[in-house]
């Protein structure tokens, strides 16, 4: 009976863990979200004096969280975001609109991608029992 309390125990520790890194990563997300979808209003003007600083401002925000999102993306995850980062405000400063939104767009449905794989979903769960039973002939 005492290794069931410790087992449970465990697993209780390891779900608010999990709770926890999920709600911490879908608020900095946020954060960072709000100010791209702020520099977004000035696209239609044109107006890269004010995208330029609201996009490194996003990226500063990305940047005092990156500890935090290194400890659960993978190496690539993160590259991806940086490099879209990067274009998105070499872009701003070219004074390039066209490439400017494509890394825009880029940016926000990576970070999109990001928020959605932490949720937990059925699929994530059943997904590896429904295959365990699969005929493998």
């Amino acid at each position: 009976m005492k290794y069931l309390t410790i087992g449970l125990c465990v697993l209780a520790v390891i779900l608010c863990l999990c709770l926890l890194f999920a709600y911490l990563s879908d608020q900095y997300l946020d954060e960072t979200e709000a100010l791209l979808r702020e520099a977004a209003q000035y696209f239609p003007a044109g107006d890269y004096d004010s995208i330029l600083p609201l996009a490194r401002e996003a990226q500063e925000t990305w940047e005092s969280h990156k500890g935090f999102f290194s400890s659960i993306l993978s190496h690539s995850e993160l590259e991806e975001v940086n490099y879209c980062f990067a274009s998105m405000t070499a872009y701003a400063e070219c004074g390039e609109m066209a490439e400017l939104r494509d890394a825009y767009s880029r940016l926000l449905s990576m970070l999109e991608h990001l928020r959605s794989m932490d949720r937990p979903r059925y699929y994530n769960i059943l997904s590896p029992i429904v295959n365990q039973f699969k005929f493998k002939g």
